[in-house]
């Protein structure tokens, strides 16, 4: 678990330490790339995986990735939530539907030079 600048007292790290889990903690806000690459650098087994503390799909994607990485040997297995199929889009308000389609376009776009 990578706590990324957050200013809840330690809640986060007790809950971590509570569970188990490994804990890092950026000092200060470093943005979520950042926060990945704190975690993954700290990651040890033969397969890590990374997602966002709300965990946006369900938990069964889990055995589908290791299935994809271990049995079929594929070096890299990523989610997308708009998959046909997937309900996330349909459970989100409609400001951050926007802005995730958006952003996902303006990243996916070609320059000119």
């Amino acid at each position: 678990m990578v706590d990324d600048g957050s200013n809840d007292q330690g809640a986060t790290e007790s809950v971590c330490l509570n569970l188990g889990c490994n804990y890092r903690q950026n000092v200060k806000r470093m943005g979520k790339g950042a926060a990945v690459r704190t975690g993954m650098k700290a990651a040890r087994g033969l397969f890590r995986i990374f997602t966002d503390a709300d965990i946006p799909y369900k938990l069964d994607a889990i055995g589908i990735m290791l299935k994809y990485l271990d049995f079929k040997e594929f070096q890299l297995v990523i989610g997308d939530r708009n998959l046909q199929g997937s309900s996330y889009l349909s459970e989100i308000p409609k400001v951050r539907k926007f802005a995730s389609i958006f952003f996902t376009w303006l990243i996916n776009i070609e320059p000119a030079c």
